[in-house]
């Protein structure tokens, strides 16, 4: 003697609808939602630009490359530069600026330096290796 087990019909259709659903929902892997992060530079007030560098310190920075859901880093320049010397940018390019960008490939130039006219033609490398990151000089003027 043979025994057959059936399963009634809305069983094998819960089955056959629920088993795929539940096994596609289970496999798909939800990415982090990114963000960008702007960091903005006042060149206005010297102290409040101090503060800034303190608290995205190198350290920081990496603390951020390492975090997935940070797509970039904008160091984006915000008010007027003007009194600046070519001295004073030389400085920032190379004290504050460069190891930022060297410290995390997300780290991105964004925005305009309003400077007084003729100040960073005075150190070309320095303009070039700035445009090349993603900023503009006087670019509203």
């Amino acid at each position: 003697m043979k025994y057959k087990k059936t399963l009634p019909y809305k069983l094998k259709l819960t089955a056959a609808i629920g088993l795929p659903l539940l096994l596609g929902a289970c496999q798909e892997k939800q990415e982090p939602e990114q963000h960008d992060i702007i960091i903005e530079l006042n060149g206005g007030n010297v102290k409040d630009l101090d503060r800034t560098f303190d608290k995205y310190n190198i350290d920081e920075i990496k603390k951020l490359d390492h975090d997935k859901t940070v797509r970039y880093i904008y160091l984006t320049p915000i008010k007027s530069w003007g009194g600046w010397t070519s001295d004073d940018m030389h400085a920032l390019c190379q004290k504050a600026l460069q190891p930022r960008m060297a410290a995390s490939p997300k780290v991105r130039g964004r925005g305009d330096f309003r400077t007084d006219p003729g100040v960073m033609a005075a150190i070309p490398t320095d303009s070039l290796w700035c445009v090349q990151q993603g900023w503009t000089f006087n670019k509203s003027r």
